[in-house]
């Protein structure tokens, strides 16, 4: 249940993110990219998407971080504008990333007060209501990363069910590392934090839940590398791998001549 004081924090929350969505006003050079590939995932799928702009393989936002454009094609069907759908999907983000603050700090600290001492924070912080409002990936990469710990917390004091919790962990871990290559980190800190940071949890529950979460984060990740290696012709590591620079021109002639290939085969 949700207490009164929390549904007041959600929906003056909520209110001010979709305020400052539809009042926010310019966009940089990567929150284009976002657009660009949203449209092209919404129009003609999710791979075409990822190769939507003349710097496939080579820019790492749409070789590899997929989870946010991927929402705002969803949302893309019902606005039809793709800066205004990526600005929605950061909105929702923010607004679900102060319940689950609210609820690691009342996990934390057991004491209600705190908790929504956490939820106003983030609720009303001037710089989180704006980023909740922008064009940027950040946003629902904190929501990710904070429902992963939330996740972990609970695998640990449950008594029933935590090997599920521990498998929904990883999958969470996945999604960040599809957001941005930083929840790979948080794969790692999250595992540590189980590991070493758990006080009262037996030694084997902890190293088993460390065993779901590696496997399953592991288990997805290993495929979706190859998979790129097979489409690109590249092991894309991480955000920042660039393996070849190629100009704006040799960049744009690379994309047209795929694209002649892929429409008709007839150019080498």
């Amino acid at each position: 249940m949700l207490s009164k004081k929390l549904i007041v924090i959600l929906l003056i929350g909520a209110v001010l993110r979709v305020w400052l969505v539809f009042t926010a006003a310019g966009i940089n050079s990567d929150a284009f990219k976002y657009a660009l590939t949203a449209q092209r995932m919404a129009e003609s799928g999710v791979v075409s998407g990822m190769r939507s702009d003349f710097f496939w393989p080579y820019y790492s936002v749409n070789r590899r971080l997929v989870v946010y454009p991927f929402l705002g094609s969803l949302v893309y069907r019902l606005t039809g504008d793709a800066i205004l759908s990526l600005r929605l999907v950061s909105a929702a983000a923010g607004i679900a990333l102060i319940w689950v603050v609210y609820a690691i700090a009342k996990e934390l600290f057991e004491k209600e007060q705190i908790a929504l001492f956490a939820a106003a924070l983030v609720a009303f912080h001037s710089e989180f209501a704006q980023a909740s409002a922008s064009v940027y990936r950040e946003v629902l990469m904190a929501l990710l990363i904070a429902f992963a710990f939330l996740l972990l917390l609970w695998t640990l004091r449950k008594e029933r069910r935590w090997p599920l919790l521990a498998f929904l962990t990883g999958l969470v871990l996945f999604a960040s590392f599809l957001t941005r290559p930083d929840g790979a980190a948080a794969a790692l800190a999250l595992g540590l934090i189980a590991l070493f940071v758990a006080p009262g949890i037996a030694w084997k529950k902890r190293i088993v839940v460390c065993a779901v979460m590696g496997l399953t984060f592991c288990a997805l990740e290993v495929p979706y590398a190859l998979w790129l290696h097979r489409a690109s012709g590249y092991w894309l590591v991480n955000q920042w791998q660039i393996q070849r620079k190629l100009t704006e021109v040799e960049s744009a002639s690379l994309f047209l001549l795929r694209q002649a290939r892929d429409e008709d085969g007839t150019v080498d």
